[in-house]
């Protein structure tokens, strides 16, 4: 804790910076009322950023005063109470000899020449603790006031702080070079090869090594490490999902096994970098000392990722059989990347190292060049990955033909050109957060394509081994019973089917969390750039009237509400597209709902969704309902003359999600149309015969004509099959023989008891009726003919013969 000499110190120290900060406000302020753009501009503004106080910094003083403050209101109270006692209950010699008296057993009464000298003692005390309770008062006073000024000198900060970051990215920043050659050249050798910058850079190195010996050894220590491992580690052995088939956990072990792989090979050297830099930022003496260790720090993460993409695209590695990329991309990355590595190291090290020279010059000129050569690697290596992507279209994918490659190939060239126009610490801001941007998409791609490799091989393995099992349990049941072994391949087919519904959403849930992740990921990469859109906001594209009278209020609609509005519509598009998916996996699915119920909940939720973002987003936009009621209007005459239908269609589709008088699964048949209900969807019904075609049906139908619903209240259904023996037979065995074959078959339930009835006497034939019930409409056709295989299977056996029809002629006399 401060002491109170030095806290009058302090608060002078923070009102000074408070006053300076808020007079660079108000000339910041006015410059840029002004309206002038020159780099002049820039380079006066830049400045001011550079010379306002650290907001991190403040944020730890003021967290640091505010634990100052508590205690110093516990001291106040503890002291103020300690004075009270003495005033308002006046302690005598007498008293604390008593209470000394409770701690000494033996000790002797006090005589009055001792009470006379401890009389001034008892009276010192009591000054001292009514000085220390006013020092204890004035000390929170002080640091009261303290943590005031830095609460404002922090809010002060931050707001001409983001008033700067919102103006200086549209402020010219440099010439397009130096009409002074010899002077730039003189500047940038005295910057880049000054050998007294380099000695005392290498003593602060030395120095900051000294100064933190303990995190010094441990760096050097994990940088040993990392190179024994490396010598140890060999690429091709690296564990695969194809090579570790044994178990599931093998299959996510050698996913991650190979990441942690690709990454011990490509740690070694930006460690080294990330050590030094580090070092001689502890012990920086000067402005070269300090730009050299960000500089260094920053060439770590680079060439991290650039050895990262290398090494995994070996064969073997990451690329190969964990993320199954291709051979001839993972060729052309790998070739190009043998030279754009030293391309982009030198580059940046030179724009880098460049932006903290105090010489504007070597940053217009040296900098500028760099950064240039730098856009131009980066061109040249995106239009070769992007060739080598549409050579193959087995890489392919909609997004990546059509977007990424524009803004993979554009944005390179955009901030060169940018840069070139005189915009260079705008190129130089947005060139950092491209390449994290790149980055980050580049993780969320390799995680899903991790994931679904693992899912893919985890669904291959589950059906081997139920595939292996099931037959396994047949083939028992068959030797225990003397039953035929059920058809294997029509359940896997049905199973499969059902895994494959199970897999997609799975896999539509990983994507929506990898995307939701990537979105966070920019949002910390783009936040500190958010300031500057706020440049929209002054550009207004419309005024509204909101109210009337005295309560008339004008507001405007600019660029940033449209802006905004927009990107409510598109997160509004992607949580109606996967938050559903969601709730189904995640919490219906652990429900006792039927897949119906399941189906109209989401479904509703997804409408919910839908509404309300389109509400918001047009409210932002400024539509509010006074604008809106002309295309109501015009919406309900369209409804009256061409518009009934869909929107009949509309209604029908809620009521049929709230009713569910057909479900999800449920075997209706509508007209002549039968079949499974596959989806129900705002405008119609798609059902799915047993040929597995697929048919639209509108709403409208299912509530205006009749419907037939096969499995709405119960599943299961009456099979009846006709069956005709020759007269003369034993009608005993027959109906034995028949009703034995609906016991056998395990598809039909045996509550309903099956049933065989001797139906009439035909032309040809005895007619018997088999009567059982199954589950599941769409069963029906393979169950009668599994039912008519057995009956001509036992008839055959037992010699009881089906007739065929006969016909007696009579052939009339011609006299007759």
């Amino acid at each position: 804790m401060k002491s109170i000499e030095n806290l009058p110190k302090e608060i002078r120290r923070l009102n000074l910076q408070l006053e300076s900060v808020q007079n660079e406000n108000s000339v910041t302020t006015q410059i840029l009322a002004s309206g002038v753009k020159t780099k002049d501009i820039g380079a006066l503004l830049a400045t001011v950023q550079q010379n306002l106080p650290s907001r991190f910094d403040l944020k730890d003083q003021l967290k640091l005063q505010r634990k100052q403050l508590v205690k110093a209101e516990l001291n106040r109270v503890l002291w103020q109470e300690r004075t009270r006692k003495f005033n308002v209950d006046p302690v005598t010699l007498d008293n604390y000899f008593e209470n000394w008296k409770v701690r000494h057993v033996n000790a002797t009464d006090l005589t009055e020449s001792q009470k006379q000298k401890l009389r001034p003692l008892r009276d010192a005390r009591k000054k001292i603790v009514t000085d220390l309770t006013s020092a204890s008062i004035e000390n929170l006073e002080l640091l009261a006031s303290m943590v005031d000024s830095t609460e404002t000198l922090m809010v002060q900060t931050t707001s001409l702080s983001n008033e700067l970051r919102q103006s200086l990215i549209w402020l010219p920043s440099n010439n397009a070079f130096s009409s002074n050659w010899q002077d730039a050249g003189q500047a940038g050798l005295q910057w880049y090869f000054s050998p007294r910058n380099w000695i005392i850079a290498a003593k602060d190195l030395w120095r900051g090594a000294i100064s933190h010996f303990l995190r010094t050894g441990l760096l050097i220590g994990l940088i040993i490490l990392f190179w024994f491992r490396r010598s140890r580690i060999n690429i091709n052995p690296l564990l695969s999902l194809d090579q570790n088939r044994a178990g599931i956990s093998k299959l996510f072990i050698g996913s991650f096994a190979a990441f942690l792989r690709s990454i011990e090979l490509s740690v070694l050297v930006p460690a080294f970098l990330i050590a030094i830099g580090l070092t001689l930022k502890s012990g920086a003496t000067t402005n070269f000392s300090n730009a050299l260790s960000h500089t260094l720090i920053i060439l770590a993460g680079l060439i991290f990722v650039l050895r990262f993409m290398r090494v995994s695209c070996r064969d073997g590695a990451l690329f190969d059989k964990n993320i199954d990329i291709g051979r001839p991309l993972r060729t052309q990355i790998r070739a190009s990347l043998i030279w754009f590595t030293p391309l982009q190291i030198s580059s940046v090290f030179v724009f880098r190292l460049s932006s903290y020279s105090s010489n504007t010059i070597v940053h217009d000129t040296f900098g500028l060049i760099a950064f240039l050569i730098s856009a131009a690697g980066l061109t040249v290596i995106a239009w070769k990955i992007v060739r080598s992507v549409n050579s193959n279209k087995s890489e392919q994918t909609s997004f990546v033909r059509k977007i990424f490659p524009l803004f993979l190939i554009g944005t390179p060239v955009v901030l060169g050109i940018i840069a070139l126009i005189g915009y260079f610490r705008t190129a130089f801001e947005l060139q950092g957060k491209f390449f994290l941007t790149i980055l980050i998409l580049l993780v969320g791609y390799i995680l899903m394509r991790s994931v679904h490799q693992v899912l893919h091989l985890i669904g291959d393995l589950k059906r081997e081994i139920d595939s292996v099992n099931e037959i396994s349990s047949a083939r028992i049941s068959e030797i225990a019973q003397g039953k035929t072994t059920t058809n294997i391949t029509e359940k896997n087919g049905l199973r499969t089917h059902s895994e494959k519904t199970d897999a997609i959403q799975f896999r539509n849930l990983i994507n929506s969390f990898v995307f939701f992740g990537i979105a966070f990921g920019l949002w910390i990469v783009w936040q500190s750039f958010i300031p500057a859109l706020g440049v929209l906001d002054d550009v207004t594209l419309m005024t509204q009237q909101i109210g009337s009278g005295e309560n008339l209020l004008l507001k405007s609609i600019t660029l940033q509400d449209i802006f905004i509005a927009g990107l409510i519509l598109i997160l509004t598009t992607v949580a109606a597209r996967n938050l559903p998916g969601f709730l189904e996996l995640l919490v219906l699915r652990n429900t006792n709902l039927d897949a119906g119920a399941k189906y109209a909940a989401v479904t509703i939720i997804g409408y919910a969704i839908v509404a309300v973002g389109s509400v918001v987003a047009l409210s932002k936009a400024g539509l509010q309902w006074s604008q809106l009621q002309w295309f109501v209007a015009a919406l309900s005459l369209g409804i009256g003359f061409g518009m009934q239908e869909i929107v009949a269609n509309f209604i029908s589709g809620i009521i049929l999600l709230f009713e569910r008088p057909v479900r999800i699964g449920d075997y209706v048949t509508i007209g002549a149309q039968s079949g499974t209900v596959s989806r129900i969807q705002i405008r119609a019904v798609t059902l799915q015969d047993l040929d597995r075609r697929e048919t639209v049906i509108p709403n409208k139908k299912l509530i205006t004509d009749d419907v037939t619903n096969w499995s709405l209240s119960d599943s299961v259904v009456r099979l009846s099959i006709t069956v005709g023996i020759a007269y003369g037979s034993d009608t005993t065995l027959a109906r034995k023989l028949m009703l034995q074959a609906l016991q056998e078959n395990e598809n039909v339930l045996n509550d309903p008891v099956p049933a065989v009835l001797f139906s009439g006497f035909g032309d040809s034939s005895l007619n018997f009726e088999m009567r059982g019930f199954i589950f599941g409409f769409e069963n029906l056709a393979k169950i009668t003919s599994e039912l008519h295989l057995a009956v001509d299977a036992a008839f055959r056996e037992h010699k009881v013969e089906i007739p065929f029809p006969q016909r007696v002629l009579h052939h009339a006399d011609s006299k007759t």
